[in-house]
């Protein structure tokens, strides 16, 4: 795989289980958890929040449950 080619890798186990194996990764959805350093922008697509991942430009969906803490990481970023 080339060094900056975005993956798409399905997994059979719980994504709780992944969290805890792959830490910095961010859950944006219930089914779905992103590299933080791939973000790009965001975009609002009438009630929904979308995140814009590069290099691929890929749109993810973004629930209201985690719309908070994601808008705190990449808007008002603590470090």
């Amino acid at each position: 795989a080339k060094q900056n080619e975005l993956k798409n890798e399905l997994f059979r186990n719980k994504i709780s289980v992944l969290q805890k194996e792959f830490p910095f990764l961010l859950k944006t959805h219930r089914s779905f958890l992103i590299n933080p350093m791939h973000f790009l922008e965001w975009k609002r697509e009438s009630s929904q929040t979308i995140l814009i991942l590069k290099p691929a430009i890929t749109e993810i969906t973004v629930s209201k449950t985690y719309k908070k803490v994601l808008l705190e990481k990449f808007v008002n970023p603590s470090e």
